[in-house]
C-alpha cells in the first residue's frame, strides 16, 4: 500500500528539516531539566540536520541518552512527554537510517518508536497524532497479509488524536497523509487537500503543554504543494511554494518542487 519511495517522500520535511519555529519560554529559575525539555525540539532537529548532513548520527544518539536520563518517574505528564520526544528522535533516526540504505536498521528503529508510545500511561491527541504518522512510515515494513490489522490499528490512532483535540494541526496533517497514500481505489485523495488547508488555519505551536511540540508547518505545506502537483495545477503549487519559501527559506524541500513548478513572484 505504501511503497517505500512514496513513504520517504511523505516526510520530505523530516529528511532536510531547518528548525524554524517557535521556543517555549524558559523561566529564569528553570531546573536543568526544565531547560533542557524546552529546547528539545530544536535540539533533535538540529542533530537530526547535522546527521543528515555529515552522515553520521553520533550526536543523534547522545541526545537519545539524555533524554533517557531524565528522571521523570514522579509526574506522568512529564513521563508521557519524555516518551513523546523519544519517538520523535527515534522516529527521525529511522528516516536517516533509511537515506542511508540501511531498511533493516530503519525498521527496527521505527517499530521501536511505535513500541514506546504504545507504551505511553497519557493518552493524548499529540502522541496518538505522533504514533499514527510513525505507523505510516512503517508501512512500508508490514507484510501484506498484514495490512488490514494494521490499517484498523493505525485508524484508531488517527481517530483518537482528533476526538481529544480537532485543532490539533498534527491530528490534521497526520490524516492527510493517509488519504494522500491511500489508494483511489480504498477512497483516498478525496480529503487531502480540505484536511491540509484546514492545518495551516490551526496554529502549530502548543501551548497547552510545557513541553508541547510545535513542527509540523513545514511538513503541510509541502504535502500541500505536491497533492497541487499531482493535479496539475500549476497557479496552487506556486502559490504554497512562494509560501513555503517566505516561512521556510532554509528548507530542503524548496529545490525538489523548485525543479518541478515554475513560482510565480
Amino acid at each position: 500500500m505504501v511503497v517505500l519511495g512514496r513513504t520517504v517522500a511523505i516526510f520530505g520535511a523530516f529528511i532536510f528539516y531547518a528548525p524554524s519555529f517557535s521556543i517555549v519560554a524558559i523561566a529564569q529559575e528553570s531546573s536543568p531539566m526544565e531547560s533542557f525539555l524546552s529546547y528539545i525540539e530544536t535540539k533533535i532537529d538540529s542533530e537530526f540536520m547535522e546527521a543528515m548532513i555529515h552522515n553520521d548520527d553520533t550526536e543523534l544518539l547522545s541526545l537519545e541518552r539524555s533524554l533517557y536520563a531524565l528522571n521523570t518517574q514522579e509526574s506522568v505528564e512529564l513521563e508521557s512527554q519524555k516518551k513523546y520526544w523519544i519517538s520523535y528522535l527515534i522516529f527521525k533516526h529511522s528516516v536517516f537510517y533509511l537515506r542511508n540504505q540501511q531498511p533493516s536498521k530503519s525498521e527496527t528503529r521505527i517499530r521501536y518508536a511505535m513500541d514506546i508510545l504504545e507504551g505511553t500511561e497519557e493518552i493524548n491527541s499529540e502522541n496518538q497524532a505522533l504514533l499514527a504518522l510513525i505507523k505510516i512510515f512503517n508501512f512500508q515494513f508490514v507484510p501484506k497479509h498484514k495490512f488490514l490489522g494494521y490499517r484498523k490499528s493505525l485508524n484508531k490512532n488517527l481517530k483518537q488524536s482528533i476526538q481529544l483535540n480537532n485543532n490539533n494541526p498534527r491530528a490534521v496533517y497526520a490524516q492527510a497523509v493517509f488519504d494522500f497514500y491511500t489508494p483511489r481505489i480504498f477512497g483516498g485523495g478525496k480529503k487531502t487537500e480540505s484536511l491540509l488547508l484546514k492545518a495551516l488555519d490551526l496554529p502549530f505551536q502548543n501551548t497547552s503543554m510545557a513541553y508541547g511540540p510545535s513542527w509540523g508547518k513545514e511538513d503541510t505545506l509541502g504535502l500541500l504543494i505536491q497533492h497541487y502537483i499531482k493535479k496539475q495545477n500549476q497557479d496552487l503549487a506556486s502559490r504554497y511554494l512562494n509560501l513555503l519559501e517566505k516561512e521556510f527559506p532554509n528548507s530542503g524541500l524548496l529545490d525538489s518542487y523548485n525543479l518541478q513548478i515554475k513560482p510565480t513572484k
